[in-house]
């Protein structure tokens, strides 16, 4: 199984000088197995770019498993620009939380529709398969797939794909559950303790971080978790590695180099600390026997 990020931003697209390294364009993950199966996990601005190299390729990759974490703008919007969407022989299985009201077609459906976009999604010439989704488990090919509900406004799911002997967990955006996070976040919620629980033993885990332990109790209730708290719940539950994405939008390229160091400094005494990094456009990571990236 091998990974390539093509967005990592939260909220809002933000491109510019001071995100060139870690990319300005919102959420989006590129997730194939050895046996060709490909994943897309959520479906942000990043899409675009994923899409023209999907049609760039020879031949053109048509088909797959598009992941939606949740139904907010910043998670969808590159859905009406995805070009293997407009390709005639195009098959997407699209998979998203049931919404409280109606279904995933039909809010798609509203994102594309006038006035806020000229092309109806019945005008797509792709097959496109609409699944809603709860808590569950279910095989797509050779995977295995497991959803767990996240702390966040309105049905969110966390995804974990299990192929190729591997793990990946793909959790964006969650909240932690209990009333304080300290620096060090020894004091959790059994919540919390359940939600370590989906990310144990994962060879990746990719983790929504968009806060600092520091300006948290300003952010209480937007749904968004802390570099520090994910940390110890990857260490609890001895994940190998963890990437921090969902990067806030006011994050430049320093200030993000300087909280991952100021992260990684405040664990360096934990026994079983997993690698930590940052998500960045471009990057690649394989996983397998001989876990590395590039």
């Amino acid at each position: 199984m091998w990974v390539r990020f093509w967005g990592t931003r939260g909220s809002i697209p933000t491109p510019g000088p001071h995100t060139l390294r870690y990319g300005g364009n919102t959420t989006c993950v590129e997730v194939r197995t050895e046996a060709g199966e490909l994943f897309i996990l959520d479906i942000g601005s990043g899409a675009c770019g994923l899409g023209a190299s999907l049609m760039a390729s020879s031949p053109p990759s048509q088909q797959g498993h598009i992941l939606v974490s949740h139904l907010h703008w910043d998670h969808i919007q590159g859905l009406p620009f995805f070009a293997p969407l407009y390709a005639p022989d195009g098959l997407w299985n699209i998979y998203a939380p049931k919404p409280l009201e109606g279904t995933a077609r039909e809010a798609f459906a509203i994102q594309m529709s006038p006035p806020f976009f000229p092309i109806t999604l019945d005008q797509l010439t792709a097959r496109l398969h609409f699944h809603d989704l709860q808590e569950g488990t279910f095989q797509i090919g050779g995977a295995t797939v497991t959803t767990r509900s996240l702390n966040h406004p309105g049905p969110t799911l966390g995804y974990r794909i299990e192929a190729d002997g591997v793990a990946l967990v793909y959790a964006c955006d969650h909240e932690p559950c209990g009333n304080e996070v300290s620096t060090s976040c020894q004091i959790l919620d059994p919540r919390d303790y359940a939600h370590a629980k989906f990310l144990a033993d994962a060879d990746l885990v990719i983790h929504d971080a968009q806060y600092n332990a520091g300006e948290f109790s300003l952010k209480r209730g937007w749904g968004h978790s802390v570099g520090e708290y994910v940390v110890e719940l990857c260490r609890l539950g001895r994940v190998k590695h963890v990437v921090l994405t969902h990067h806030d939008p006011m994050r430049t390229d320093l200030i993000i180099d300087e909280s991952l160091e100021q992260l990684r400094r405040g664990f360096a005494d934990r026994i079983g600390l997993p690698r930590v990094s940052a998500a960045a456009e471009g990057a690649v990571i394989n996983l397998g026997v001989a876990h590395g990236s590039g």
